[in-house]
């Protein structure tokens, strides 16, 4: 039994030093974190160090950027640290400033879906429908995305709406959208959302919409995407110049 116990003292007592002296290691390198923060983290070499005083130098330098304002160096540094909860400080201050891609960007790292989703939600509220965009699909959810581009068609945003549906390969709901553009006359959105669905019958329809509108440059794209090179060699030969 003494022995078990000595065995235990000295086990803790060198995880006691070896934390003290990791301690004093990452004071030293405080001194010297002004002249590694103007360095910059990709231009130091952080393979002389230990994994422990790697990760201890490298969360040093991303609370400094934190604190002063460079949020990209600090994300940099608390990825090569693994520090997720860090990360996710990281997407908090991008958020503050209104930068939702980024805060996005950073959350993914750090692996904190909820607060992804958070910001899909939120960005929604503002109808800042891209940045919606680009949460959803971070956070993998597709019925956010589906409820998302069914409101972007219903307020014109058809752009938005094509980029959703086309992510989703929804071909539906890129058939309806193309339909939805024609109708207010939106032939571009349209011929990309035909595009994307792989319907050489309604690329063919639509260019012969664009034909009779002297919308030659669109109908080319359309006849193009649908295989129909008569028409393009028809278009070219007598159209346009």
């Amino acid at each position: 039994m003494e022995t078990v116990l000595t065995s235990l003292v000295n086990s803790l007592a060198k995880e006691a030093e070896q934390t003290m002296q990791s301690e004093r290691e990452a004071a030293k390198f405080r001194q010297l974190l002004p002249a590694l923060l103007n360095r910059g983290i990709d231009n130091i070499d952080f393979s002389m160090f230990g994994p422990e005083m790697r990760y201890s130098i490298l969360d040093l330098m991303g609370d400094e950027f934190i604190r002063r304002g460079n949020l990209a160096e600090a994300q940099k540094a608390f990825v090569l640290s693994s520090n997720q909860p860090r990360l996710s400080i990281v997407g908090d201050e991008y958020a503050k400033l209104q930068q939702m891609t980024k805060a996005v960007e950073a959350y993914k790292l750090g692996g904190h879906t909820a607060k992804i989703l958070g910001v899909g939600n939120r960005c929604l509220e503002d109808g800042r429908y891209h940045d919606a965009i680009v949460a959803f699909q971070a956070a993998g959810n597709t019925e956010g995305l589906l409820a998302l581009g069914k409101l972007c068609v219903e307020r014109g945003k058809f752009e938005e709406a094509l980029e959703i549906f086309s992510s989703l390969k929804e071909t539906e709901k890129l058939s309806a959208l193309g339909d939805k553009c024609i109708e207010t006359q939106d032939y571009e959105v349209a011929v990309r959302a035909y595009k994307a669905m792989n319907s050489a019958e309604k690329l063919n329809a639509i260019g012969e919409t664009l034909l009779q509108n002297a919308n030659f440059r669109l109908a080319l794209q359309a006849y193009e995407a649908a295989g129909n090179t008569a028409m393009l060699q028809f278009i070219k030969q007598n159209l346009v110049g």
